[in-house]
Protein backbone atom coordinates (compact mmCIF):
# COMPACT_ATOMS: atom_id res chain seq x y z
CA UNK A 1 0.00 0.00 0.00
CA UNK A 2 1.27 3.67 -1.09
CA UNK A 3 1.90 6.27 1.12
CA UNK A 4 -0.67 8.28 -0.46
CA UNK A 5 -3.39 5.16 0.39
CA UNK A 6 -2.82 5.54 3.90
CA UNK A 7 -4.06 8.91 4.12
CA UNK A 8 -7.78 9.93 5.05
CA UNK A 9 -9.62 11.44 2.00
CA UNK A 10 -8.65 14.98 0.92
CA UNK A 11 -5.40 15.04 2.20
CA UNK A 12 -2.18 15.09 0.04
CA UNK A 13 1.44 14.11 0.64
CA UNK A 14 3.93 16.89 0.29
CA UNK A 15 7.52 17.89 1.70
CA UNK A 16 8.52 20.00 4.05
CA UNK A 17 9.81 22.14 0.79
CA UNK A 18 6.31 22.83 -0.08
CA UNK A 19 5.31 24.12 3.40
CA UNK A 20 6.95 26.99 2.64
CA UNK A 21 10.30 29.44 2.21
CA UNK A 22 12.67 28.05 4.75
CA UNK A 23 15.59 30.85 4.93
CA UNK A 24 19.04 29.75 6.99
CA UNK A 25 20.10 32.63 8.78
CA UNK A 26 23.25 35.47 8.14
CA UNK A 27 26.50 34.44 8.88
CA UNK A 28 27.48 37.11 11.80
CA UNK A 29 30.51 37.17 13.26
CA UNK A 30 32.10 38.07 16.54
CA UNK A 31 32.90 41.64 14.68
CA UNK A 32 29.28 42.57 13.77
CA UNK A 33 28.51 42.97 17.56
CA UNK A 34 28.21 46.23 18.93
CA UNK A 35 26.17 47.58 21.89
CA UNK A 36 23.11 48.82 19.86
CA UNK A 37 21.33 47.17 16.99
CA UNK A 38 18.92 44.55 16.78
CA UNK A 39 19.15 41.34 18.83
CA UNK A 40 20.76 38.45 16.86
CA UNK A 41 19.09 35.13 17.68
CA UNK A 42 21.59 32.04 18.15
CA UNK A 43 20.36 28.43 19.08
CA UNK A 44 21.56 29.06 22.96
CA UNK A 45 18.92 32.19 22.40
CA UNK A 46 15.87 29.55 21.35
CA UNK A 47 16.78 26.59 23.67
CA UNK A 48 17.29 29.30 27.19
CA UNK A 49 15.91 32.72 27.62
CA UNK A 50 18.80 33.26 30.22
CA UNK A 51 21.25 33.35 27.52
CA UNK A 52 22.78 36.60 26.62
CA UNK A 53 21.93 37.89 23.46
CA UNK A 54 24.06 39.81 20.92
CA UNK A 55 23.54 43.11 19.41
CA UNK A 56 24.36 44.11 16.09
CA UNK A 57 23.64 47.39 13.98
CA UNK A 58 25.10 46.12 10.56
CA UNK A 59 22.27 45.97 7.30
CA UNK A 60 21.53 43.05 6.33
CA UNK A 61 18.93 42.54 3.99
CA UNK A 62 15.01 41.84 5.68
CA UNK A 63 14.91 38.23 4.64
CA UNK A 64 17.09 37.93 8.18
CA UNK A 65 14.84 40.18 10.45
CA UNK A 66 12.58 38.24 12.67
CA UNK A 67 9.07 39.18 14.74
CA UNK A 68 7.09 37.91 17.49
CA UNK A 69 5.00 34.54 16.08
CA UNK A 70 7.58 33.56 13.29
CA UNK A 71 8.32 29.93 13.49
CA UNK A 72 12.17 29.36 13.60
CA UNK A 73 13.95 25.71 13.15
CA UNK A 74 17.13 24.77 14.28
CA UNK A 75 18.69 22.60 12.10
CA UNK A 76 22.47 22.37 14.00
CA UNK A 77 23.24 21.25 17.26
CA UNK A 78 19.81 21.39 18.92
CA UNK A 79 17.55 20.01 16.60
CA UNK A 80 14.11 21.46 16.53
CA UNK A 81 11.14 23.86 15.53
CA UNK A 82 10.53 27.56 17.64
CA UNK A 83 8.23 30.33 18.02
CA UNK A 84 10.01 33.54 18.23
CA UNK A 85 7.96 35.69 20.87
CA UNK A 86 10.50 38.15 21.95
CA UNK A 87 10.60 40.99 19.51
CA UNK A 88 12.18 42.20 16.19
CA UNK A 89 15.87 40.40 15.52
CA UNK A 90 17.91 39.05 13.43
CA UNK A 91 18.03 34.98 12.58
CA UNK A 92 21.95 33.76 12.75
CA UNK A 93 22.87 30.54 10.49
CA UNK A 94 22.30 27.11 11.43
CA UNK A 95 18.53 28.20 12.20
CA UNK A 96 16.13 28.83 9.43
CA UNK A 97 12.96 31.17 9.07
CA UNK A 98 10.47 29.95 7.85
CA UNK A 99 7.81 31.67 5.71
CA UNK A 100 4.73 29.24 5.96
CA UNK A 101 2.83 28.68 2.62
CA UNK A 102 -0.45 29.37 4.39
CA UNK A 103 -2.48 28.84 0.86
CA UNK A 104 -1.70 24.89 1.69
CA UNK A 105 -1.30 24.77 5.92
CA UNK A 106 -2.05 27.09 8.91
CA UNK A 107 1.19 28.47 10.19
CA UNK A 108 0.45 27.13 13.72
CA UNK A 109 -0.32 23.24 12.10
CA UNK A 110 3.25 23.68 10.41
CA UNK A 111 4.72 24.47 13.70
CA UNK A 112 3.59 20.90 15.34
CA UNK A 113 4.14 19.24 11.84
CA UNK A 114 8.25 20.24 12.04
CA UNK A 115 8.12 19.54 15.64
CA UNK A 116 7.13 15.90 14.38
CA UNK A 117 9.43 15.58 11.11
CA UNK A 118 12.25 16.58 13.41
CA UNK A 119 12.18 14.11 15.58
CA UNK A 120 11.70 11.42 12.32
CA UNK A 121 14.96 12.93 10.67
CA UNK A 122 16.77 12.29 13.73
CA UNK A 123 15.91 8.87 13.96
CA UNK A 124 17.33 8.43 10.21
CA UNK A 125 20.76 8.23 8.67
CA UNK A 126 20.08 11.68 7.97
CA UNK A 127 21.65 12.73 11.25
CA UNK A 128 25.39 13.85 10.81
CA UNK A 129 28.09 14.90 13.16
CA UNK A 130 29.78 13.03 16.26
CA UNK A 131 29.56 16.29 18.47
CA UNK A 132 26.73 18.76 17.21
CA UNK A 133 24.13 16.83 15.23
CA UNK A 134 22.83 18.55 11.68
CA UNK A 135 20.32 17.57 9.55
CA UNK A 136 21.68 18.84 5.89
CA UNK A 137 19.19 20.90 3.65
CA UNK A 138 18.58 18.45 1.28
CA UNK A 139 17.09 15.16 3.14
CA UNK A 140 15.41 18.02 5.43
CA UNK A 141 13.45 19.50 2.57
CA UNK A 142 12.38 16.36 1.04
CA UNK A 143 11.18 14.73 4.60
CA UNK A 144 7.28 13.96 3.65
CA UNK A 145 4.26 15.90 5.29
CA UNK A 146 0.55 15.09 5.15
CA UNK A 147 -1.25 18.63 3.67
CA UNK A 148 -5.10 17.90 5.36
CA UNK A 149 -7.68 20.30 3.86
CA UNK A 150 -8.44 23.78 5.47
CA UNK A 151 -11.36 22.89 7.46
CA UNK A 152 -9.71 19.80 9.27
CA UNK A 153 -6.68 21.42 10.07
CA UNK A 154 -8.61 24.16 11.78
CA UNK A 155 -10.25 21.19 14.03
CA UNK A 156 -7.17 19.79 14.15
CA UNK A 157 -5.35 22.48 15.76
CA UNK A 158 -8.42 23.57 18.12
CA UNK A 159 -7.91 19.93 19.67
CA UNK A 160 -3.98 19.90 19.95
CA UNK A 161 -4.20 23.06 21.44
CA UNK A 162 -7.27 22.40 23.84
CA UNK A 163 -4.98 18.84 24.77
CA UNK A 164 -2.06 20.94 25.67
CA UNK A 165 -4.05 23.36 27.40
CA UNK A 166 -5.12 20.43 29.87
CA UNK A 167 -1.71 19.15 29.86
CA UNK A 168 -0.27 22.67 30.68
CA UNK A 169 -2.87 22.62 33.69
CA UNK A 170 -1.68 19.34 34.91
CA UNK A 171 1.90 20.20 34.79
CA UNK A 172 1.16 23.66 37.07
CA UNK A 173 -1.24 20.90 39.33
CA UNK A 174 1.82 18.76 39.78
CA UNK A 175 3.86 21.37 40.52
CA UNK A 176 1.91 22.49 43.31
CA UNK A 177 1.05 19.36 44.94
CA UNK A 178 5.12 18.78 44.55
CA UNK A 179 5.52 22.35 46.53
CA UNK A 180 2.61 20.93 48.89
CA UNK A 181 4.00 17.84 49.40
CA UNK A 182 7.29 19.92 50.66
CA UNK A 183 5.51 22.06 53.14
CA UNK A 184 4.52 18.90 54.95
CA UNK A 185 7.46 17.10 54.87
CA UNK A 186 9.10 20.04 56.11
CA UNK A 187 6.71 20.65 58.76
CA UNK A 188 6.65 16.75 60.47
Amino acid sequence: MSELELLPTGWVLGTIEDSGEYINGFAFKPEHRSETGLPIIRIQNLTDENKPIHLTDIEVDDVYKVTDGDILVSWSATLDAFIWRRGMALVNQHIFKVVPETRLIEKKLLFYWLKIAIEDLQKTEHLHGSTMKHINRGPFMAHKLPFPPKPEQTKILEKLEELLSDLDNGIAELKAAKTKLKQYRQSL
